[in-house]
């Protein structure tokens, strides 16, 4: 851990003893050493510190319950998971769909499996639906509704 530091004092003692530079660059050289030691940690912690922020503040602002807007609430989203036998075009074919349905393709991810003619195609799309607009409850409310169902009789 400490072998760069050491490294910095054994190669500075070693080009002093040299003659490559007197001795006043040496204590130079020495104290760039030992400020750069203590130095480094506090400045590492306020950049971990200050990104830590940020990523609070992003986070913050891409809050579906905190968005600003028509207040009727926030976009709905799917995950729409197909498996079929591999075709040619069937990347055309979902596109297609979503269009014709106007969902927003966020992502999509398609694995093979299986060799030869009896191979599966699993596709997983991330969609968003414009026209739905849905309300998100707060965990306390969610939570509220699982203990009364549960609690209920059937």
């Amino acid at each position: 851990m400490y072998l760069p530091i050491y490294s910095s004092f054994i190669i500075a003692a070693f080009a002093l003893g040299e003659g490559l530079f007197n001795a006043r660059i040496y204590a130079a050289i020495v104290w760039a050493v030992l400020l750069s030691c203590i130095s480094s940690p506090f400045i590492l912690l306020q950049v971990i510190k200050y990104f830590n922020q940020k990523q609070v503040e992003y986070l913050a602002s891409t809050n579906p319950l905190k968005q600003k807007g028509d207040g009727k609430g926030s976009p709905l989203y799917l995950h729409i998971k197909c498996r079929a036998p591999v075709t040619r075009g069937q990347q055309e074919i979902f596109r297609e769909k979503l269009n014709e349905l106007n969902l927003v393709l966020i992502d999509r991810r398609t694995n093979r499996q299986g060799r030869g003619l009896d191979a599966t195609v699993q596709t997983d799309l991330y969609v968003r639906d414009e026209t739905i607009k849905i309300r998100l409850q707060k965990i306390g409310a969610q939570r509220r509704i699982k203990s009364a169902l549960q609690e209920s009789p059937r």
